[in-house]
């Protein structure tokens, strides 16, 4: 089928301690072919993307987290000629009322 890759592996990981959380995420994704006939001239390269962040519970309705999505600073498409962005980074805080 065009766009399913081969093989698609996902894991993840975090360590809790009081209020603070570290965690880190893994993603494989293989050879994506783009047509139907899975001519290799078209196919998507595989690609490894690590992200992960901190997350701080600073009180029992405030929350705030620091994450890195695509550490390695990998290129990567998973349409083609569609470039996903390299490492970027996001800052966010959670107030339930």
């Amino acid at each position: 089928l065009s766009y399913v890759p081969l093989h698609k592996i996902t894991a993840g990981i975090d360590y809790r301690i009081a209020f603070f959380k570290i965690y880190a995420q893994g993603l494989y994704q293989g050879k994506t072919y783009t047509t139907t006939d899975q001519s290799e001239d078209y196919a998507l390269k595989p690609y490894f993307i690590l992200n992960g962040g901190v997350h701080f519970h600073l009180s029992k309705n405030i929350n705030l987290g620091f994450r890195v999505d695509n550490i390695l600073n990998t290129i990567y498409q998973t349409m083609a000629y569609y470039y996903l962005p390299q490492r970027n980074y996001s800052i966010n805080l959670r107030i339930n009322l």
